[in-house]
């Protein structure tokens, strides 16, 4: 019984790690996704202020930089959290072959609209 026992906690902690991983990645998405707000709206400005000829070219260029970089990280933490969901369903024991299809075929051609449109 002391092997069960200790496959159960083991099983409950890897559940308890997967749920709290999966909740601090939502959270960093959400400040990203703010992150990534405020840089579009910066991108656009420093596009306004190029063309009317109030700032140079290199400010135009580092502010859409800073927006490529945002949206970067925006997207690896969306990768990020479908790994952590993936990872959630195995340590409750679903496994990747009963995971919800549906669900993940949702995600993706949400990430694919998502990021194929600003391109």
């Amino acid at each position: 019984i002391t092997n069960y026992e200790q496959v159960v906690l083991e099983a409950f902690q890897e559940m308890k790690t997967s749920w709290s991983s999966l909740y601090h990645e939502l959270e960093r998405q959400e400040s990203l996704q703010k992150t990534f707000d405020a840089s579009e709206k910066s991108a656009l400005l420093a596009r306004q202020r190029y063309e009317a000829g109030i700032d140079d070219f290199f400010d135009y260029l580092l502010a859409n930089e800073t927006l490529l970089q945002s949206e970067d990280a925006l997207v690896q933490s969306e990768v990020s959290i479908l790994n952590k969901y993936i990872n959630l369903y195995k340590s409750i024991g679903i496994g990747w072959e009963n995971m919800d299809s549906e669900y993940l075929d949702q995600k993706y051609d949400l990430l694919q609209e998502k990021y194929t449109a600003k391109n």
